[in-house]
Order: structure tokens, then sequence, then C-alpha cells
């Protein structure tokens, strides 16, 4: 009969190196929290300072000791947090609502903070009835106005209180809305501006062709500019 090998099997252990340590965690800075979208860059870093300012001047960051820091950073860390998941084109507009809420809390003399939150029914029923005002006087836009409502109700339901969306504002028409602008007078406007138009074309397609340089723009008209700031005071 065959001898069975006694022998137990040895079990290969990991060596040290092979063994990956605790992952490290690190804290994102507020200045790091930024989206890019559609072109637009959505810095979260704004949301910590009064009034929301703009701290970019093209490639050049503004000096922030200039702003007041309104010592949020948990806020700006909850919207960073809901808003840089599942990014998409909506994204960038509900920023901006944001901007445009937290600059209304931060600048309106009406409103302070309940309980610490920034979320607070109260502040939210006033902002939504601010942006009606602002309507009303013709500041704001009724489609603008809608957005800023849905962008808000988006929030809440991210927030879990889909209960608050019931409360918001119905706001009607907001597609239908639209801007009058009045038409240009085709005998009186329009057919005198489209000759300049042309006539300034054919002068400037000469100079381009002979390689030369105007003296001064074929629709610059002194005597004109002059008229019309007698007209205007």
């Amino acid at each position: 009969m065959p001898k069975h090998n006694t022998r137990k099997r040895k079990y290969l252990l990991p060596g040290k190196n092979l063994i990956k340590g605790k992952a490290e965690v690190k804290t994102l800075h507020l200045a790091d929290m930024v989206i890019c979208v559609n072109g637009s860059i959505l810095r979260f870093e704004r949301f910590a300072f009064k009034s929301c300012p703009v701290l970019f001047r093209g490639f050049r960051k503004v000096e922030t000791s200039q702003f007041t820091d309104m010592k949020r950073s948990s806020f700006v860390r909850q919207i960073y947090s809901l808003l840089s998941e599942n990014v998409t084109s909506t994204t960038a507009s509900r920023y901006e609502t944001l901007i445009k809420y937290v600059r209304w809390v931060d600048d309106s003399n009406d409103t302070e903070l309940i309980d610490k939150d920034m979320f607070h029914w109260e502040l939210i029923d006033g902002f939504m009835t601010w942006c009606g005002r602002q309507n009303s006087k013709g500041l704001l836009s009724r489609p603008v106005w809608g957005r800023h409502r849905t962008n808000i109700s988006w929030l809440l339901k991210q927030l879990n209180r889909t209960q608050d969306t019931k409360r918001l504002p119905k706001i009607s028409n907001v597609s239908g809305h639209t801007t009058p602008h009045k038409s240009l007078d085709i005998e009186r406007e329009l057919k005198p501006i489209t000759k300049r138009l042309f006539n300034s074309y054919f002068k400037l397609l000469e100079h381009y062709n002979a390689g030369t340089m105007p003296e001064k723009h074929p629709l610059y008209d002194k005597e004109l500019l002059e008229l019309m700031a007698q007209k205007k005071g």
C-alpha cells in the first residue's frame, strides 16, 4: 500500500511589505473645494466669507484678509458635499442660486440665523418672498425666480425635507414669460444702420487689401456723438 504523506501543508503568509497600512484620510481645505462644469469654475471657498465675494481676478487670487470670515466652514463642506456628488449641467445653476441665497442672508438687515441653521425654513421663505418683490419691481425675471425655486426645492430634498418643498410658493407662467423689447423702425432706424455697416465694411476692406490702417474707424462720427450727447444732457 502507498504510504501517506504525513507532513502538514505550510500556509504562505504575506510579508510585511505586501500588507498595506491604514488609508490616510485627508481633510479637504476650503480653497480646494472646486467643481469644474461646462467651462465654469465653482469655488466653494466664497461661501466662507460674507456676501460670497469673487476670489479671483483672472488667474490671480484676491487677498482674502480683506473679507469678513463668517466662521461657517461646516456649512461650506455641507453644500460642497451635496453639489459635488453627481455633477450635472444644472450644478452651476444650483451653485449660483446658493450664492444668491447666502448673499441675501448676509446682506439683509431683516435676517438672522435661527439655531445656527443657514437653511432654516424662515430664511428660505424670506428669500422666496424677497425674490417675489424683486420680480414685481422688474429687477428679477420670472424665469430666474422660477429657477431659484427649483434649485431650492432640490436642496431641500437632498436634506430630507420633502415636506418643506410643498410650502414653496407656486410661480405661474414661468416658461411663457418673456421680456418685451421694442422693435426697430425699418425706415428710420434699421435701414440707416444697415447702410452704415456696409459702408464701413467696404472702407475697411480697401485698407485691408492695401495693407494700410485707417486714421479713424469708419463707424466713428464725431458730430453724431456730440448730437446724441446733447440730447441726453
